[in-house]
């Protein structure tokens, strides 16, 4: 099924990645390079599912999971976040994994790691 896909990351490789890679299985996608970008989106558009890196600054990923309390909908997008391993300094990424951040209405976040494959994503789109 196809859905709007809002991805959030300050990395641009992963952007263009993630763009290339969730249009050609036929979602709509919508980038944003930061937090700010991201929220000003979600009350632009229709957003099915967020993509959101965790490492984001100014605002973090849990402010922005925090702002989009206030905006109208915001509680049906499932969020799926985008983390890098704890304590990884290379593939192998080892170290005690990070609470996992929550939204304002109790919705699931879901965690995946990176690096990943894109096609990945695909069966945790609901």
């Amino acid at each position: 099924m196809r859905k709007s896909i809002l991805v959030c990351d300050d990395e641009r490789h992963i952007l263009r990645l993630l763009e290339v890679n969730l249009k050609r299985q036929g979602h709509k996608v919508f980038l944003a390079a930061d937090g700010t970008a991201a929220l000003q989106e979600l009350k632009r558009s229709q957003i099915d599912i967020l993509l959101l890196d965790e490492t984001l600054t100014c605002p973090s990923a849990q402010e922005v999971l925090n702002d989009m309390a206030g905006i109208p909908g915001s509680d049906q997008i499932q969020v799926i976040l985008m983390r890098k391993p704890k304590g990884d300094d290379g593939p192998s990424g080892h170290g005690p994994a990070a609470p996992v951040p929550t939204t304002p209405s109790g919705s699931p976040v879901l965690v995946i790691s990176k690096p990943f494959d894109p096609t990945d994503l695909d069966p945790l789109f609901h």
